[in-house]
């Protein structure tokens, strides 16, 4: 069992990581000071979304803020979904990075639906995050049926805050028409942290909604296999997918 696959978006990310205006700017669509063609803004934003939610399967992490509930049968089931978990070694749950829980929830056996004491457990700080129990404490018996124990969490990278500037509207319009080069520096507005997306996964993003938006039309035969992401991006997320499961 993977637990992924028991996982389902309870509110989804308020804003996606990047927005139509950057994409504009790397697509070659848009330039500043000058009149830009927003017609294609339907299309850019599902593409962002899609590309998103691509890369967070692949990688098994949230990008953007997002609230997640996983279900299981039971508790041993929630701990031990990769290879040489126990109970003791806590429960690992998939779409990280983890915010914070919002409740553990179970049922018992005579049809009460009860949560667990928050004070009984605490999440691990670095990587991969964990719920771990408090010494001396243990998990509750839940009823060993369908969707018995449910985690409702937050969890999510965050967009990084960053700032535009130009060394003017004139010479970055020259400079884009020849190669797309550094006149728009976008430089970190303020210090990145754990859930602050990286930029390599902002240019693997950026590629994959190149990819989408000129290719629009069916990548593969539809009775064949699922088309792979582009070498490109699959180099990039590499080093950025979660443990869990693997």
């Amino acid at each position: 069992m993977h637990l992924a696959d028991n996982t389902v978006v309870i509110v989804p990310p308020v804003a996606e990581p990047i927005t139509i205006e950057e994409v504009r700017r790397f697509l070659r669509i848009d330039v500043p000071g000058y009149a830009g063609d927003t017609s294609q803004d339907d299309v850019i934003a599902s593409c962002i979304t899609g590309a998103r939610k691509a890369i967070e399967d692949n990688i098994d992490r949230s990008i953007g803020v997002q609230t997640l509930l996983v279900a299981a049968d039971s508790f041993d089931q929630l701990a031990v979904c990769y290879p040489g978990a126990s109970s003791a070694t806590g429960i690992e749950l998939p779409y990280g990075p983890i915010r914070s829980i919002e409740s553990i929830k179970y049922l018992t056996s005579d049809g009460q639906d009860l949560t667990v004491d928050p004070t009984s457990y605490r999440v691990t700080e670095t990587p991969p995050q964990r719920i771990v129990l408090k010494p001396g404490r243990s998990w509750p018996a839940a009823s060993y049926e369908p969707e018995s124990v449910r985690i409702t969490y937050i969890a999510g990278m965050g967009p990084a805050s960053r700032i535009a500037t130009t060394t003017s509207t004139e010479a970055y319009a020259n400079d884009y028409a020849d190669d797309y080069t550094g006149s728009l520096i976008v430089n970190p507005a303020v210090p990145a942290d754990r859930y602050t997306i990286s930029e390599a996964l902002v240019i693997a993003l950026r590629l994959l909604i190149g990819h989408y938006y000129v290719n629009r039309g069916a990548l593969t035969n539809p009775a064949g296999p699922a088309p792979e992401l582009p070498l490109g991006v699959q180099w990039i997320l590499w080093p950025n997918r979660s443990s869990i499961g693997i």
